[in-house]
């Protein structure tokens, strides 16, 4: 009951201070700075009288322990008339505290959030908050958690972002040994990791997305004991490379998109057994892609793309894969698809674009059976397109990318009579003779279609205007 009350006192709360910037000004009493409603504070002061205020029997079962009264006491019995009933700062006992997903209309984070100081969660992400994060949040020694990400303000006149939320130092990860969760994407740093960050031993997730941060990435930070989740991504000038994997890590989630780590992939990687998210997509990696990835029997989802890997990879075979994208990389020869297909019951989006493979396509490619999403788009494919049949039986794939080739001869029919094909993007190649179309029912999903800088001949299909 007491727990119900609190959580009702607190959706009361968080409604009479919500209010709009004419609201504020129409406001007559003021407490501590803070404008609140009359007509409000009149309904919580009506609310109060429907309460018994009774101190309880210390001798209860329900309180083993000495009781503090200044602590647990109805907080309501001190509402008076005149007094502002809404004021957050007074809630001492507060553990946990979400106001995610407001519009706070770029005020400044309060400072009187530091008397707060039995906070265990603060979540203020989303809520457009503006200004330089205060320093006495570091005083909050007990957070478990903090969550202080923000979505970045577009100015469309510019064709720029601003982040209206920043912080010179994150000095206050020093203090706040119990931190399990930091989360502060899109605040804008502009300066080194502390060292202090590589002890949080508690640590399980990290995401310090677009942060502007730079220099060197704390190796310690991968070997933390409990770490679970890690996000650096668009920090474009932090620097970094990856560290010998311990087997015991935790590590589910690693993504590192559009920053400046470079080198190898170790082989140790493999150690990772718990990964199912690797991101190093637009980073300086080079040389081979480990064959220990295929060790990794819950990755779901590898973005190596853009980076400078030289040798095509032997990666298809992971059954767990769903999401495999190896573009804008250097890869040369042929494409190499395991058999059997089986084995890739899972994949569903397969990104091959911008690389050099210059092979016939292979057909098996086209009977992967969960495959919604084919780009091979930039490459140097060659020869006729040859399509298996059983295309037809291939009841997910939406987008087909084979832009940007040296595919010649006729197009294959088979193409158009895939069941759920919406996307489909031939443009840049040799395609040579008549342009035909099979009939196709009512129920064809087809919704773009380019053939743009082809080589055919002949008479527009009618066909094609019953797609």
């Amino acid at each position: 009951m007491k727990n119900r009350l609190l959580f009702f006192i607190i959706m009361i709360f968080v409604t009479c201070c919500s209010v709009t910037t004419q609201q504020a000004l129409n406001a007559t009493f003021t407490f501590s700075g803070m404008r609140y409603l009359p007509h409000i504070s009149s309904a919580l002061l009506q609310l109060k009288q429907e309460f018994v205020f009774k101190k309880p029997n210390y001798t209860d079962y329900y309180y083993p322990t000495p009781y503090d009264e200044t602590l647990s006491y109805p907080k309501m019995k001190f509402w008076t008339e005149g007094k502002d009933c809404c004021d957050l700062f007074s809630l001492r006992q507060l553990h946990r505290l979400n106001l995610a997903y407001n519009n706070f209309t770029l005020s400044n984070i309060p400072s009187s959030f530091a008397q707060l100081s039995r906070l265990t969660h603060l979540n203020l992400s989303y809520s457009f908050f503006s200004g330089q994060v205060p320093s006495e949040i570091a005083l909050l020694s007990n957070l478990m958690s903090l969550d202080l990400s923000y979505d970045i303000h577009y100015d469309y006149d510019h064709e720029m972002s601003i982040s209206l939320l920043y912080s010179p130092t994150i000095t206050f990860a020093q203090n706040m040994t119990k931190l399990r969760e930091l989360h502060l994407n899109n605040v804008n740093f502009s300066s080194l990791l502390p060292e202090s960050m590589a002890n949080l031993s508690s640590l399980t997730s990290l995401s310090l997305t677009d942060c502007n941060l730079y220099g060197e990435f704390l190796q310690n930070i991968f070997h933390l004991p409990k770490i679970q989740v890690i996000d650096m991504s668009f920090n474009r000038n932090l620097t970094g490379f990856l560290p010998n994997f311990h087997f015991g890590s935790k590590l589910n989630s690693l993504r590192l998109h559009s920053t400046s780590f470079y080198g190898r992939i170790p082989y140790s990687i493999g150690n990772l057994k718990f990964i199912s998210v690797l991101d190093l997509s637009y980073c300086n990696f080079s040389r081979t892609i480990p064959s220990s990835l295929k060790n990794i029997s819950q990755l779901s989802s590898l973005d190596l793309s853009f980076n400078n890997f030289q040798l095509p990879p032997a990666l298809l075979i992971m059954p767990s894969l769903q999401y495999l994208m190896l573009g804008g990389n250097h890869f040369t020869g042929p494409l190499t698809i395991p058999s059997p297909v089986k084995n890739l019951s899972h994949l569903s989006w397969l990104e091959l674009s911008f690389n050099n493979f210059d092979s016939q396509l292979p057909p098996t490619l086209f009977i992967i059976p969960s495959l919604q999403s084919l780009s091979l788009s930039s490459n140097k494919f060659i020869g006729p397109l040859t399509i298996p049949s059983s295309i037809k039986n291939l009841s997910h794939l939406s987008r087909l990318e084979l832009s940007s080739n040296n595919f010649d001869g006729q197009l294959p029919q088979a193409l158009f009579i895939m069941p759920s094909l919406q996307y489909l993007m031939l443009e840049d190649n040799h395609f040579n003779g008549p342009l035909t179309i099979p009939n196709v029912s009512l129920s064809s999903q087809l919704t773009y279609l380019n053939l743009d800088g082809n080589k055919l001949i002949g008479k527009i299909p009618r066909s094609i205007f019953e797609m």
